[in-house]
C-alpha cells in the first residue's frame, strides 16, 4: 500500500493529463491507475470515450499510446482539417483522434505490418469510420518497392521499424512508397492536393528520406507533426521541413535527438 502511494505521489506532475482523462474517458479512474502503474488492466481491454469512440487495447503499450494521444495531447488536429495523413498508424489510435477532432476530415493511414494493419482496420470498423478513413498496407521509405521490417514477436507494434535486421531477428518484407509517391496516393484517394496535416511516427525511418525531401514535395502541406527518433540528428529533419516554409511551433524534447515536433506553414 505504501509503495503504491509513493508511486502515486511521484506522478503528481501528470495531474493535467489525469484531469483531461477524467473529463473525456469512461472508467477513467481504472485507466489512470493502470497507466500510472498502480494497478493492472485485464487485457484485452477498452479505452472508451464519453462520446462513443473506443480503442481496443491488447497490451499496456496500447494503453500508453491511447493515453499520450487523448490525455497528454501530444498531437493537435485542427477542427477544420479536411485531409489528414497518418504515417505509422499502428492500431488506429491517432486515426480515431483525428476523426473525432476534425469531423469533416478524410484520413489516410499508412501501416505496413500485416498483423497491425488488421488491428487498424478493426479499430476503424469498430468506430464506424470506414467512410472517412482509408487504410493502406504500405510504409513510407526512401524508395518505392519493398523493405524488411522487424517481425520479432517480442517487440510491441509501436516499436517496429524498417531496415535490415540482424540474423537473430525475424523479418518480414513489406511494401514501400517514397514520400512523394505516398503523398500522391493520398491526393488520389482524397481527390484534392491540399493536405492539412501530416502526422509521422515511424520509429526512426524518417532519417532515411526526410532530410532529402524537396520543397516541392511538401509544398501543399499546411502542418507537419512528428515523433522523431535518435537514429540521427534532428537538425537534418527540421531543415528539410523549414526549406518548404514549414516553421517549428513546438518541440517537446525527449533527449538530444528525440521528441515530438510540430511545424506549421509560414504565411507571408
Amino acid at each position: 500500500m505504501i509503495s503504491r502511494l509513493v508511486r502515486g505521489v511521484r506522478q503528481l506532475h501528470r495531474l493535467p493529463e489525469v484531469t483531461r482523462c477524467a473529463g473525456s474517458i469512461r472508467g477513467w479512474a481504472g485507466i489512470t491507475s493502470a497507466y500510472l502503474g498502480l494497478t493492472k488492466l485485464p487485457y484485452p481491454a477498452r479505452f472508451e470515450m464519453r462520446d462513443g469512440f473506443v480503442l481496443p487495447l491488447e497490451s499496456f503499450h496500447d494503453l500508453v499510446t491511447a493515453w499520450i494521444l487523448f490525455c497528454r495531447h501530444e498531437y493537435e488536429v485542427p477542427r477544420d482539417a479536411k485531409v489528414v495523413v497518418d504515417f505509422g498508424a499502428n492500431y488506429g489510435a491517432f486515426a480515431v483522434l483525428a476523426a473525432r477532432a476534425a469531423p469533416h476530415a478524410k484520413i489516410v493511414c499508412f501501416e505496413p505490418f500485416p498483423e497491425t494493419f488488421g488491428r487498424l482496420q478493426e479499430t476503424i470498423r469498430l468506430n464506424g469510420l470506414e467512410g472517412r478513413v482509408t487504410c493502406l498496407p504500405v510504409a513510407v521509405a526512401r524508395q518505392a518497392g519493398s523493405a524488411l521490417m522487424n517481425a520479432d514477436p517480442s517487440i510491441p507494434s509501436q516499436s517496429r521499424g524498417l531496415g535490415a535486421a540482424s540474423t537473430a531477428q525475424a523479418t518480414l518484407e513489406v511494401r514501400t512508397l517514397d514520400l512523394a509517391g505516398a503523398l500522391e496516393e493520398v491526393r488520389r484517394v482524397t481527390g484534392t492536393r491540399r493536405i492539412d496535416l501530416v502526422k509521422m511516427d515511424i520509429e526512426g525511418a524518417e532519417h532515411a528520406f526526410l532530410p532529402e525531401a524537396m520543397p516541392d514535395t511538401l509544398a501543399d502541406i499546411d502542418a507537419w507533426q512528428m515523433e522523431y527518433h535518435p537514429n540521427g540528428p534532428k537538425q537534418a529533419l527540421f531543415q528539410a521541413l523549414e526549406r518548404s516554409s514549414l516553421r517549428l511551433r513546438h518541440d517537446q524534447l525527449d533527449g538530444e535527438n528525440g521528441g515530438v515536433a510540430h511545424f506549421a506553414r509560414a504565411r507571408f
